[in-house]
């Protein structure tokens, strides 16, 4: 049956190129640029355009600059402590907001307890940023050029610090993200080469993919460890895991297409539907059966499988080529997304053999290159992921043994060019002091591009939206009865 859509698809495709479609160029989408991450959410597939510009970081941080600034924030604002928690070997700052004088509202017995991660994966630098936004916001700081709260967010945020203890862990991949500061713009994993949202001990796997790779075992990773002792001493009403590369509002299970049974997990979605129109205009629902890609080992699932934390969340908050927000819903079926991302790889791939044998590509060949592509995919709208390994917290295409090969022969080449970036010359210290050298390789130019925005205006939105979107989250579940069973 699979080798009949195949065939079926890869004719359609070069129908479709003999016609004269345009595939990703007609889209705006370079057809030099490759298949690129391809997220398959639901009914939209998002493109990321590789703006070869210099990128504007001037108002990134480095680890050790946010928390300086959240420090500094402790100091001018009585609701937040910064304190840290260890491990074995490493440590992690935390941040507590709470108002410890308020007294909960009437229909609250006791504060909401909320638990937010952020930075887990190196190359979302926009998460810890975020973090840092959303704690300056409950403390009702204005930096310049973002906006104050209007009366109704004020009123939220009045809300919350009266009825909920908030704990959130700003940098989790400490490692990763000195790493990234200094141009190694497409790591994703910490110092031992480990994805940490694939080493929690909820339907583990062991994989062989460089970027998700999910340790020797669950827990094998001293940040993993220090999360799980954390959680569990905390055990949340409310948790979110803040990541890129995306755009996404996602309840569990992303181990399996499942939906969790039971009222809450209808709260849940009914939560992330109501904020959809304000924050996000994405794909909402269990992450799994959303991506139609299943992920391992994450903290979304131990969190709620485990801790019986009732209302668990995984939102992805900007995506390449879309931004913080979808203007409108992409309209493309996945059989159309599908169609013209295979054709658009086989284009590329026709195009580099034209011009080593000196031929201009042929329908034919592109036909047989559709045909390849379409062979490696796994799910009717995820296509091959390509040697970047782009993908947000959860999406990362599985592959063939063979393909996987190929995928981790171009990733070494690809961090190789990488480490090329970071022996140049710095390109200029940002506002803050940081690195972040100007990216010289198209692959860090895309992996910067793909998860972060890289100028001042997109910055400046994307923090202040999501900072009210978990605002707005947390304000919500207050209204509910639901709280976390005693461990």
């Amino acid at each position: 049956m699979r080798t009949h859509a195949v065939v079926c698809l890869a004719a359609l495709v070069a129908l479709f190129v003999a016609l004269g479609g345009s595939g990703a160029d007609a889209m705006g989408v370079s057809a030099e640029r490759r298949s690129g991450h391809g997220h398959g959410h639901g009914h939209h597939r998002g493109k990321h355009r590789v703006d070869l510009r210099a990128p504007d970081l001037t108002r990134y941080h480095s680890a050790d600059q946010l928390f300086e600034k959240l420090r500094a924030l402790s100091k001018s604002c009585p609701y937040v402590t910064v304190g840290t928690d260890k491990g074995t070997r490493k440590e992690l700052v935390t941040v507590r907001v709470s108002n410890p004088a308020a007294v909960p509202v009437a229909n609250a017995k006791d504060k909401l307890k909320v638990l937010l991660f952020f930075g887990e994966h190196a190359r979302e630098l926009i998460s810890p940023e975020t973090a840092l936004r959303f704690t300056q916001m409950l403390c009702g700081e204005t930096p310049a050029g973002h906006t104050a709260p209007d009366a109704a967010s004020a009123s939220r945020i009045a809300r919350v610090l009266e009825s909920a203890d908030i704990l959130l862990f700003p940098v989790i991949n400490v490692d990763g993200h000195n790493r990234v500061v200094r141009g190694s713009y497409c790591t994703r994993t910490n110092s031992r080469g480990v994805d940490l949202n694939r080493n929690w001990d909820d339907h583990w796997k062991k994989s062989h993919r460089k970027d998700t790779n999910g340790g020797p075992h669950a827990f094998s990773e001293d940040e993993v460890r220090i999360l799980r002792d954390s959680a569990t001493a905390f055990n949340p009403d409310l948790f979110v895991s803040i990541h890129s590369g995306a755009l996404g509002m996602y309840t569990p299970y992303a181990y399996s297409t499942a939906r969790p049974s039971g009222v809450v997990e209808k709260e849940m979605v009914h939560i992330l539907k109501r904020l959809n129109p304000s924050y996000c205009n994405c794909d909402v629902g269990a992450a799994g059966k959303q991506l139609n890609y299943l992920c391992p080992g994450t903290c979304l699932d131990y969190v709620f499988d485990k801790l019986k934390t009732p209302y668990a969340f995984a939102v992805e908050i900007w995506e390449g080529g879309f931004g913080y927000k979808k203007q409108h819903k992409t309209p493309k079926s996945p059989f159309e997304a599908l169609l013209i991302e295979a054709e658009s790889e086989a284009r590329v791939r026709a195009h580099a053999h034209g011009h080593a044998h000196g031929h201009a590509h042929s329908t034919k060949r592109v036909k047989r290159g559709a045909a390849r592509h379409l062979s490696h995919t796994q799910e009717v709208d995820a296509a091959e992921a390509d040697a970047l390994n782009l993908g947000s917290c959860f999406l990362l295409i599985d592959q063939s043994a063979a393909h996987q090969q190929h995928t981790l022969s171009s990733s070494a080449t690809a961090a190789a060019a990488e480490a090329d970036d970071v022996e140049h010359t710095i390109a200029g210290a940002n506002a803050n002091g940081a690195l972040f050298p100007v990216p010289k390789s198209r692959e860090a130019h895309t992996c910067l591009s793909a998860f972060n925005p890289t100028n001042t205006p997109d910055y400046v939105a994307t923090t202040d939206n999501w900072s009210h979107a978990l605002i707005d989250m947390i304000d919500r579940v207050i209204d509910t009865d639901h709280r976390a069973p005693a461990l």
